[in-house]
């Protein structure tokens, strides 16, 4: 009878490198998440700069805070618990989100709830909306 013998130092590094490339990919794709996400953060806080002309921006002003006192008397509970939990963990997209309109907004807090609350999906979503690469009207 002729068996091999097994070598258990030989398996136990095989497992080991199959092991070390699953825990490396876990990593890299949540590295690509956080990249993607820094992007559109970065993106966002250079638009924050942005200066509007002198005389689109005193009517425009108005008609913000305006809406955003009727927002906030028209919020659901699902848009409340979205819009607080985006302000808080990024704000710059929270700035954006603001400039959407309440359909918009109703799709991305739709998006965020179907996805488990994945603030980078909800994100992501923003972002397209926003430069219109997602069409809502």
């Amino acid at each position: 009878m002729n068996v091999l013998p097994i070598d258990h130092k030989i398996i136990c590094a095989g497992i080991h490198i199959i092991l070390m490339m699953l825990s490396l990919s876990i990593t890299a794709h949540a590295n690509q998440q956080d990249d993607y996400l820094r992007a559109l953060e970065t993106e966002a806080s250079e638009l924050k700069d942005f200066k509007p002309p002198p005389d689109a921006m005193n009517t425009e002003a108005a008609d913000i805070a305006e809406n955003t006192v009727k927002a906030i008397d028209d919020m659901s509970p699902k848009e409340k618990e979205f819009s607080d939990r985006l302000k808080s963990t990024l704000p710059n997209t929270y700035l954006i989100y603001q400039k959407l309109s309440k359909s918009q907004k109703g799709l991305v807090v739709e998006s965020y709830f179907v996805n488990d609350r994945s603030m980078a999906e909800a994100s992501r979503q923003i972002f397209n909306i926003y430069f219109k690469k997602i069409k809502t009207n």
